[in-house]
Parts: C-alpha cells; structure tokens; sequence
C-alpha cells in the first residue's frame, strides 16, 4: 500500500499527516516507511530526533525524483510527503500512490488550492483530510460545506475524521506520537477504500 500525502500549499499538516500515519500502521504491526520528498526534510528531521527519544516503529528515508520514480510497491505500507511547490514529485508521488490524502486547514486559501491538488491527484484517488480544524466555528462549517456542495463542480471526496487543533500534536514533532488523534481512523478510512477497490 502506497499513501500520498500532499498539497501544493505548505504549512497544511503534510508532515505531521504522514509521521501519524505511520505511527498508525505501526500499531497495527506493521513496517512503514515514511518517503521525505520535501528539499526543506522535516519528516528526515522528525525521526531523527524520535530515535534519540524512543524506538519509532517506522522509518523516514530522503529520495530522489530518480529513486521516487523507481519505487516499488511493498508488503508494508509506504507513505510519501511530497513538497508543496513541486508539482512534478506530486504527480510522479500521486501516480505512484494507491491512496492521495490531501490535508486542508479550514481557510479560504487552503481550500483554494486544495482544489487545485485535488484534480491533480485524478478521480477517486484521492480524498482531502480536514486537519488542525477547531470544533464548532464558522470556519469549520464553511470548509465543509465548500467541499461537500462546491459551486460548479462534483463534491470533494473527504474522510469522515477530522482532525482537530489540539496542543499534543503541534507539539508532536521529533517525537513518537502517544496518541494518534484521528488518525488511526483516517488510516481504517484508507484501507476500507483500497479493500473495497481489491474486490
């Protein structure tokens, strides 16, 4: 299995999507392998400091295009970060990928170019995770609706979980997360779809 995550907008959640992905898969005893296509290496950066303060259960490795184009599908999941202004590695990276998560803050601009992300990721593929949402706001109503009835256009495909702002997680980075905030369920949301798309 080989999850996505992208956006072309930076400072959506990427980083901290995949590492919590990650963590979920290896809960579920599984090897993941974060892929860090991002020239800025947070995800390279985040396990780094992880090993000096525990034992992850998955790891982070810094590719290439060359290599990213390469890549071969596993028996353990694989879960790419792709930077936000390289439109080349999304699409090689959204190819590649039998699941594309998308994150989205709840802002006119971020689901701006969540729009853009989305058709590049092609039909089906690809679903926009709400992140760092605060429960009961306008804005989180609005993305919502945007998404589910947008003007001119099919509705987005989007998970059910949303992630919402919590303190612990944007203290998470550089370490192994001690709780998985929704993700875990975001990860059930992936594996029903690729399940349902194997039979």
């Amino acid at each position: 299995m080989i999850i996505t995550v992208t956006n072309t907008k930076g400072g959506v959640g990427k980083t901290t999507a995949a590492i919590y992905l990650a963590e979920a898969c290896a809960r579920k005893g599984h090897q993941p392998r974060v892929i860090d296509m991002d020239p800025q290496g947070s995800a390279t950066r985040w396990y780094e400091f992880a090993v000096d303060s525990g034992e992850p259960g998955w790891t982070v490795e810094n590719f290439t295009e060359y290599r990213l184009k390469q890549l071969q599908p596993s028996d353990q999941p694989i879960i790419i970060d792709c930077p936000p202004g390289d439109p080349r590695i999304i699409e090689i990276a959204t190819d590649l990928a039998d699941f594309v998560v998308i994150p989205c803050k709840p802002s006119p601009d971020d689901y701006d170019r969540t729009q853009i992300t989305y058709d590049m990721a092609g039909k089906g593929k690809a679903a926009v995770l709400i992140n760092d949402a605060r429960l009961r706001t306008r804005a989180l109503d609005q993305i919502v609706a945007d998404l589910d009835a947008p003007e001119d256009r099919d509705p987005f495909q989007r998970f059910e979980t949303i992630i919402t702002h919590r303190e612990h997680i944007v203290h998470a980075n550089g370490t192994v997360p001690d709780k998985l905030n929704g993700f875990d369920e975001v990860l059930a949301e992936i594996e029903e779809v690729i399940t349902d798309e194997e039979h």
